[in-house]
């Protein structure tokens, strides 16, 4: 009878084998790969005539002497004398450059590339010190990786100002948090020291204590005013010191600006910050030489609102980083709504490449991010996006290949922009000459 029992009695069900957790196996050599990968055809581009050209063939004799990687420290960046714009790491950059590629440009091109992708390793680093998952800081660092709103940055050779304040300002954050997290003199000491680079290259790099500011009081939630926060302090002031010491000592032309032109000029130029959030969410009107007066606003307000909507839908979302992400995207900006209109009326895209981390922040508190799916299904979403976004940077690259590209894609944007349609006309001009001279046109100048 008791075997019988047994006989009858149902199989004890075999344990479920537990689910293995997602995650993305070597992320930085993913995001280098992915980036390589994009950005390859700008080694084949030439000028655009905007700039490049001083800093490569005008400037050719300057790059030469390494001696001048000091000299850089006393003098404007266009000019050794009455120039408005200091940026001597800049310069430096350059000359480096030169050193190894000369007055071509396929090298100067390979350079910004680099620098790009390792802004995009850092920004991975920096979202994993602001305790952000694996994936999730992954899938934000490809989403700056591809964003086409950042082509400008990499694929126009002047725009490498903005990816090498970058290059310094990214780990003088991690540094920043890491100081405080262990308490370290070695970090603070490198992050002091990264902090001065970023400064020398742009100088925006007087606002990165803010954001850093933002980053560990508003968004990690550390008091303000605590022993570590305090030594941070001191370590900033000494920075901003030591660069007004030596700016002052350049041959820089006084811009004399009173307070209320500033002010004026600051005031007319709010309206960038949902123009320029437009061209982040919805990057479609994308331009090489961008004006506030061509640019439409109605992308900027539905990104508003998407943006708006998607905080409001997310799950458990972290009222601290919303504040941090708006915060560092409108302080990093400040530069660019305080430029003189008589100075330059430009609205460059690639002057959001270090304030497009705010928003990132931002957005990971959307329901892009914060919503029920699990983490390979949250993969495959976003990589959705940034296939599209990669599409439109590959489109976007196109206009920085040669001159007539560069210039007709400038006027067919910004119609209203004299300068654009002067060079536009001369690059007609000389690529008439050319075809003449030749009997054909060139194969590098494919826009027309």
């Amino acid at each position: 009878m008791k075997a019988k029992q047994n006989k009858n009695r149902p199989a004890a069900p075999i344990a479920a084998t537990p689910e293995k957790a997602f995650h993305i196996p070597y992320p930085g050599i993913w995001l280098a790969a992915i980036v390589m990968l994009l950005y390859y055809p700008v080694f084949q581009f030439g000028f655009t005539e905007l700039d490049d050209t001083i800093f490569i063939r005008e400037l050719y004799m300057y790059n030469d002497d390494l001696g001048n990687l000091v000299i850089s420290f006393t003098r404007g960046v266009f000019n050794a004398e009455n120039d408005t714009y200091y940026r001597p790491l800049f310069l430096d950059a350059m000359i480096l450059n030169y050193q190894v590629s000369g007055k071509e440009i396929a090298g100067y091109h390979v350079v910004n590339v680099l620098i790009h992708l390792a802004c995009v390793l850092m920004l991975y680093r920096l979202l994993r010190h602001l305790t952000f998952d694996a994936v999730t800081a992954f899938l934000l660092s490809l989403i700056f990786a591809v964003h086409p709103v950042l082509t400008q940055a990499v694929a126009w050779i002047p725009g490498r100002n903005d990816t090498l304040l970058a290059l310094f300002t990214l780990p003088y954050l991690i540094y920043s948090l890491k100081y405080h997290k262990q308490g370290n003199p070695i970090h603070l000491i490198a992050g002091a020291i990264f902090l001065i680079a970023a400064m020398f290259t742009k100088e925006t790099g007087l606002l990165a204590p803010a954001a850093a500011w933002l980053l560990l009081v508003v968004g990690m939630r550390y008091s303000w005013k605590d022993k570590k926060m305090i030594i941070l302090y001191a370590a900033w002031v000494a920075a901003a010191a030591l660069y007004f010491l030596v700016r002052s000592g350049a041959t820089l032309k006084s811009n004399n600006l009173q307070a209320f032109q500033m002010a004026e000029d600051f005031v007319s130029r709010l309206p960038l910050l949902i123009q320029y959030l437009g061209k982040i969410l919805l990057p479609f009107n994308l331009s090489v030489f961008p004006i506030m007066e061509n640019t439409v606003y109605y992308y900027g307000l539905a990104a508003l609102v998407l943006l708006t909507v998607g905080l409001v839908l997310a799950r458990d979302r972290n009222k601290w980083l919303i504040a941090a992400g708006l915060g560092i995207y409108f302080v990093l900006l400040l530069p660019a709504l305080v430029v003189p209109k008589g100075l330059n009326e430009q609205t460059f895209e690639h002057r959001l490449y270090l304030p497009i981390i705010g928003i990132l922040i931002l957005l990971s508190q959307t329901i892009l991010f914060r919503n029920r799916l699990k983490p390979r299904n949250l993969t495959a979403a976003v990589g959705a996006l940034v296939v599209l976004f990669a599409v439109l940077n590959r489109n976007h690259q196109q206009y920085f290949r040669d001159p007539l590209s560069f210039w007709s894609q400038a006027v067919e944007t910004s119609p209203n922009s004299a300068y654009a349609l002067m060079m536009y006309g001369a690059r007609v001009e000389e690529h008439r000459h050319q075809i003449l001279e030749h009997g054909a046109a060139p194969t590098h100048q494919c826009g027309a």
